[in-house]
C-alpha cells in the first residue's frame, strides 16, 4: 500500500479477505501467460499445475523477447505510486538488449542492411531519442546499439552528415548525473552540447556511415486551445511550444488559421499539464486553456447567379470591372469546380483567372459564418 503524499513509501503485507479470490485469479492469468511463452513451462505447468515464482517470470521475459506478452504495471507518476516497483521490474526481469533480436540499420544513401552485432567491440551505432533544452545547451539522450561511444571522440550525425564533437558522457540517475568515459553497446546515457544533434539522429563512426530506423512515437489522444494571459506573450508562446516538442515529439503544437487559435496535442491530460507547467518554468508564459472551436463548413444549396459593377474614378485614367457569376451546388464530395462560359471573346482572356482567384479566395470565408 502506498502513501498518497507523494513520498513512495510503501508498506506491505497480506492481501485482503475481500480481494484474496481477485488477485487469485489475477495470479493465475498471470501463469497461464507465462505458461504459453515456453514449450517447457507449458508442459511442468500442465503437469503440476503450479509454476514458481522464478518459472513465471522466465516466461514474461520469453513472452517480452517474442512480442506475445507487453507487460502493464500500475502506478501513478505524479504521485510517486508504483514507480520504484516498475524500475525493479525493468532491471530484474525484463530481456536486456543481447536477449532480443538482432537490429539493423541502413547504409547511408544505400537500402542495404547492416545487422546491429551487441558488443562494444563492433563499430558504433547509437540513436538519439531525446533531448532536453538547458541554460548551458542541449542534452541529448541516446542508446547504444552496437560499438562504444567514447568520450572526447569524434562521431559522425549520419542524418545531418556533420561530425560532432564528444565531450563529457553520463549516466542519468534522478537529478543525479554521473560522468563516465564511455557507453557500451546496449546501454544508454547522455551528452551536452552537441551542435547540430536533433532527436532521431543516428550517430556511428565514419568508417561505417549508417541510419538506425527512428522510433515511432505515439499518435496525439487530445488536444486544448491556448490564450496568453499577457499580451504580447505570443512570440514566446510559440518558442517554448517549439522547443518542447523538440524534446517530446509525442507533443504537437501549432497555429491553426482556420480556427485562429494556438492547438496543442498530447497523450493526455497529464501529459498536457506537465508540458504547461514547463512552459511557465523555463520560457515565463503562462496561457488559459479553452477548448477548440469547432471548423463549421458551407456550402450551396441551390442554383443563384449574381452581378457586380465596379467603377472608380480618382483622377487620370478610371476603374471598371463587370462581372456576372452563376453558381450551383455540386454532388456532395466532388469539390470545386470553375467554367468559364464567356464566348466570342468579349472579355479578354487575362481577366477571366482574377474572377476564379476572387471566388477561391471568397470560398475561405463564407457568407454566413465566415467559416470554409
Amino acid at each position: 500500500t502506498y502513501a498518497t503524499d507523494g513520498s513512495g513509501k510503501v508498506e506491505e503485507g497480506e492481501v485482503p479477505s475481500d480481494l484474496q479470490e481477485r488477485a487469485e485469479a489475477i495470479r493465475e492469468q498471470v501463469m497461464d501467460a507465462a505458461a504459453e511463452s515456453d514449450d517447457d513451462l507449458m508442459e511442468k505447468y500442465l503437469e503440476e499445475g503450479e509454476l514458481t515464482t522464478e518459472e513465471v517470470f522466465k516466461g514474461l521475459r520469453t513472452g517480452v523477447v517474442n512480442q506475445t506478452l507487453i507487460p502493464v504495471i500500475c502506478g501513478s507518476a505524479s504521485h510517486n505510486i508504483g514507480t520504484d516497483r516498475l524500475l525493479d521490474f525493468l532491471t530484474d526481469e525484463m530481456p536486456s538488449p543481447m536477449d532480443l533480436p538482432k537490429q539493423s540499420a541502413k547504409k547511408l544513401d544505400s537500402e542495404d542492411d547492416v545487422e546491429l552485432i551487441v558488443t562494444a567491440e563492433n563499430d558504433l551505432a547509437a540513436i538519439v531519442f531525446k533531448t532536453i533544452s538547458e541554460s548551458v545547451g542541449d542534452l541529448s539522450f541516446l542508446r547504444v546499439y552496437a560499438g562504444t561511444l567514447e568520450a572526447a571522440s569524434e562521431a559522425y550525425n549520419a542524418n545531418r552528415k556533420i561530425s560532432e564533437r564528444v565531450g563529457q558522457i553520463y549516466v542519468l540517475n534522478g537529478m543525479d548525473r554521473d560522468e563516465v568515459s564511455s557507453i557500451p553497446a546496449g546501454d544508454m546515457g547522455a551528452l551536452v552540447k552537441l551542435k547540430d544533434t536533433h532527436t532521431g539522429n543516428t550517430l556511428c563512426g565514419k568508417g561505417l556511415p549508417l541510419k538506425v530506423e527512428p522510433l515511432e512515437f505515439p499518435r496525439p489522444l487530445i488536444r486544448i486551445a491556448l490564450e496568453p494571459k499577457s499580451r504580447g506573450d505570443e512570440d514566446k508562446i510559440s518558442t517554448g511550444l517549439q522547443r518542447i516538442h523538440e524534446e517530446d515529439p509525442s507533443f504537437i503544437a501549432g497555429y491553426d488559421p482556420e480556427l485562429k487559435q494556438i492547438i496543442v496535442e498530447g497523450q493526455g491530460e497529464l501529459h498536457l499539464n506537465v508540458v504547461l507547467d514547463k512552459l511557465k518554468l523555463k520560457f515565463g508564459v503562462e496561457v488559459e486553456t479553452i477548448q477548440p472551436r469547432i471548423p463549421y463548413r458551407e456550402t450551396i444549396r441551390s442554383k443563384a447567379e449574381g452581378h457586380h459593377r465596379h467603377k472608380k474614378q480618382s483622377g487620370g485614367r478610371g476603374q471598371f470591372g463587370e462581372a456576372y457569376l452563376r453558381i450551383q451546388a455540386q454532388p456532395r464530395g466532388d469539390g470545386f469546380e470553375y467554367e468559364d462560359a464567356v464566348v466570342g471573346g468579349a472579355i479578354p482572356r487575362n481577366y477571366i483567372p482574377a474572377v476564379e482567384k476572387g471566388v477561391l479566395e471568397a470560398m475561405e470565408r463564407g457568407v454566413l459564418a465566415g467559416d470554409k
